[in-house]
């Protein structure tokens, strides 16, 4: 299966979930934080850890100190303080957060030019909004620690990034 963004394909490799997943999800809305972490405990991957944050600052706070550090970030784009592009930024550019992978989820008015940039500042995957717990479900098996999108010949489509179901 293939998510298609104004011409260019995304890929992500596959990563077998053998170990329970710490998993960050930052929302500005609480009550989307809340859905998010009932729909990953419902997804049936093994879950260990959900931290929750409002904004990216928050989020990069909870990096910093929590352990186990989290393996994946479920981040909304548009937040205040420091939104979800930020937050990537931030993650892909500090060494020792490298290697977590992070999916950002977008509003289906989310420009191309936005989606475009989730892809070149290196994010493991992107959901448009409204979803279901079968696309956490198929991102969250979908995403690997080192495989951030990246564009792949038109001609050879690979797998998965992140459904968007009308």
């Amino acid at each position: 299966m293939l998510h298609q963004l104004t011409g260019k394909h995304f890929r992500v490799q596959h990563m077998s979930i053998e170990s329970p997943l710490d998993v960050l999800i930052v929302d500005d809305s609480k009550a989307i934080r809340k859905i998010l972490q009932l729909v990953l405990r419902r997804t049936g991957l093994p879950i260990n850890t959900v931290h929750e944050a409002g904004d990216g600052d928050e989020a990069l706070r909870i990096l910093e100190t929590a352990r186990p550090r989290p393996s994946i970030i479920l981040s909304n784009i548009n937040m205040p303080k420091m939104d979800g592009l930020e937050l990537l930024r931030h993650v892909r550019k500090n060494p020792e957060l490298r290697q977590v992978a992070v999916v950002l989820m977008g509003s289906g008015e989310d420009s191309e030019a936005t989606v475009r940039t989730v892809g070149t500042l290196g994010a493991n995957g992107y959901i448009r909004k409204p979803f279901t717990s079968d696309h956490i479900k198929e991102v969250m098996m979908s995403v690997s620690e080192k495989s951030p999108m990246t564009p792949i010949p038109e001609n050879k489509p690979s797998s998965l990034v992140a459904p968007h179901h009308s």
